[in-house]
Order: C-alpha cells, then sequence, then structure tokens
C-alpha cells in the first residue's frame, strides 16, 4: 500500500447505548477482520455529514437504529488497513436497546455493560489505541452521567 493510501481518512463512529433496568448498556462490533472489538465506524461517503455516516454505520455493521447528537462528543484516532483514521464519535440512543437487525455477520454486535465494553475495547490492541478506545468510552459514559 502506498503512503497516499495509508494517508488519514474522514471517519464517523457511533456509540450506540441503551439502558437496562436503569443501567447504561453499549453496543460494539467485531473488526471486520474479528480479532478485536469497537464502536460501528466507516468512512464519510461523498456528499453524507459526518453524522449520517454514523448513523449509517450503527446499522449497517451492528443492525441498530436510532438518533444520533448533532456534533460529534470526541474524536479519536483509530488504526485501521489505510492507516491513522480521524474518527468522529457521536452518541446514538438506540431506539429499542437489545433489539438487533440483521448486520454484517462478522461483526457480532453485543450489547455489553461500560465496564465490559472497557476491557473488550482494549484487548489485543497497541497501548496508544487501547487508550484511546477506553477514552472514548470514558467520555461518553460521562457525557450519559455514569462513570467507571
Amino acid at each position: 500500500m502506498s503512503q497516499q493510501e495509508k494517508e488519514s481518512r474522514e471517519v464517523a463512529a457511533a456509540v450506540p447505548y441503551g439502558f437496562e433496568n436503569g443501567e447504561p448498556r453499549v453496543l460494539v462490533v467485531r473488526t471486520s477482520w474479528g480479532e478485536m472489538w469497537t464502536f460501528p465506524k466507516g468512512k464519510i461517503e461523498p456528499g453524507e455529514s459526518a453524522r449520517d455516516a454514523a448513523v449509517r454505520e450503527a446499522r449497517e455493521e451492528a443492525g441498530v437504529e436510532g438518533t444520533a447528537e448533532e456534533q460529534p462528543f470526541t474524536t479519536y484516532r483509530y488504526c485501521s488497513k489505510h492507516g491513522d483514521d480521524h474518527v468522529r464519535a457521536y452518541l446514538l440512543r438506540a431506539d429499542a436497546a437489545g433489539e438487533l437487525f440483521p448486520a454484517e455477520l462478522e461483526r457480532q454486535p453485543e450489547w455489553v455493560s461500560p465496564s465490559e465494553a472497557r476491557r473488550r475495547l482494549r484487548h489485543g490492541r497497541e497501548q496508544v489505541y487501547a487508550d484511546e478506545q477506553e477514552r472514548v468510552l470514558d467520555e461518553a459514559l460521562a457525557r450519559l452521567e455514569f462513570g467507571r
């Protein structure tokens, strides 16, 4: 892959959330190669807003519909096969937490507790990217007024 192909892409991610018995749950998916967990995300298509891309990726990769906030709550670096992607992350309130629709089969979307999400998001990543994933989760929980 050439250096030009490895340059940062503009990517949007959804951090789908819901509540179960008053406790927050987040939706994580397997990476396309299946070795790690992440939030649904993908390249922003020409003519598409970052917010719309996040909603589309949640539907395509995780099989969940919902309402995304108007503005990203954070940005982060994500190591992909293309290089370091610049990702805009949007909180997405799932219409029905736990109810999933057909998605990309290899993604294996799962609703998990914040502590389980933290464990999965860190597993198998280089420290810098594990820290980025954990920061995104912490910022999402803080925005929802939940801590560790």
